[in-house]
């Protein structure tokens, strides 16, 4: 098992820890405290990651404007 720290999500993510942080607080995103130190599982980042995965498609060709979200979920691996 990895651990990275929120500083290391980040940089994995190409985001700011902040942003980290508040996928913490408010998305489910899975830590582990130690102590006062924050510290992300990478497989648990992976699967978060995957679930939280949303495809954009078109919906009618028609329509090249309209656009729907589907998100296939753990089951469609």
């Amino acid at each position: 098992m990895k651990v990275l720290t929120v500083k290391e999500t980040a940089e994995v993510l190409k985001v700011k820890p902040q942003w980290v942080y508040r996928m913490i607080r408010h998305d489910g995103l899975p830590f582990v405290r130690l102590g006062r130190q924050i510290r992300i599982d990478e497989d648990s980042l992976e699967r978060w990651l995957t679930e939280h995965t949303v495809v954009w498609r078109d919906v009618d060709r028609k329509d090249a404007g309209s656009r729907a979200i589907d998100n296939p979920g753990p089951e469609a691996n």
